[in-house]
C-alpha cells in the first residue's frame, strides 16, 4: 500500500506507456530535468517574493542557489538529491515540494492570514501526497509549526485562520490515516 499511495514512478510508468518513450528515459532525464528546473522556479517566485519583484535581485539568488547546488558536495543534503538523484521522489519533496510551501507559508504570514494563500497551500500540499510518502508527514508538520508561530507572534487565534490550517492538512493527514490503518 506504501507504493500504491505513492502514485510517483506510477505516473512515469503511465506517461510512458501513452508516449512510447522508455520510462528509463523519462524517469532520469525528462523527470530529473524538470525537477530542476521546477526547483530553480520555486527559489525564483520566492525571492520575487521577498525582493518586492526587483528581477536582478532574484536572479542573483538563483545564481548562488544554482553554485551552491553545484559545489556544495556533502552527502544527503537536499543539494545531493537535485544534482544525482533528481528522478527520484524524495528530490522532489526536497526541492519541489518542501521549498514551495514554505513560500506560500510565507506569503499567509505576509498577508496577515489572509485567504488569497490558503487555496494555493491546500493544491500544493494535496499534491505533494502523489509525490512522496516523506511529504505526508513533513507537509503537516511545516505547516502547524509555521502556524502556530505566526498566531504566537500575532498573538491572534482566529478560528477562521486555524480551520483554513486544518483543511490545508486534510489530503495528508487522510493519506497518513489510510497508511497506518493498513499497517494494523
Amino acid at each position: 500500500l506504501r507504493y500504491a499511495l505513492s502514485s510517483f514512478y506510477m505516473n512515469t510508468a503511465w506517461i510512458s506507456q501513452l508516449t512510447g518513450i522508455s520510462a528509463l528515459v523519462l524517469q532520469k532525464y525528462v523527470m530529473g530535468i524538470l525537477c530542476v528546473l521546477l526547483t530553480n522556479a520555486v527559489v525564483y517566485s520566492f525571492a520575487m517574493e521577498v525582493f518586492g519583484k526587483e528581477r536582478k535581485k532574484a536572479a542573483v539568488l538563483v545564481t548562488i542557489t544554482i553554485l551552491l547546488t553545484i559545489f556544495w558536495d556533502v552527502y544527503d543534503t537536499s543539494a545531493q538529491f537535485l544534482m544525482l538523484r533528481n528522478y527520484e521522489a524524495k528530490a522532489y519533496c526536497a526541492n519541489v515540494v518542501l521549498p514551495m510551501i514554505l513560500f506560500l507559508l510565507y506569503r499567509i504570514w505576509k498577508s496577515g492570514g489572509k485567504n488569497e494563500g490558503f487555496g494555493e497551500l491546500f493544491l500544493v500540499a494535496f499534491a505533494s501526497v502523489a509525490v512522496s510518502m516523506s511529504s505526508l508527514v513533513i507537509v503537516p508538520a511545516m505547516i502547524v509549526i509555521m502556524m502556530l508561530a505566526q498566531l504566537l507572534v500575532e498573538k491572534k487565534w482566529n478560528t477562521a485562520i486555524i480551520f483554513r490550517i486544518f483543511c490545508c492538512m486534510l489530503p495528508n493527514v487522510c493519506y497518513m490515516v489510510v497508511y497506518f490503518l493498513s499497517t494494523r
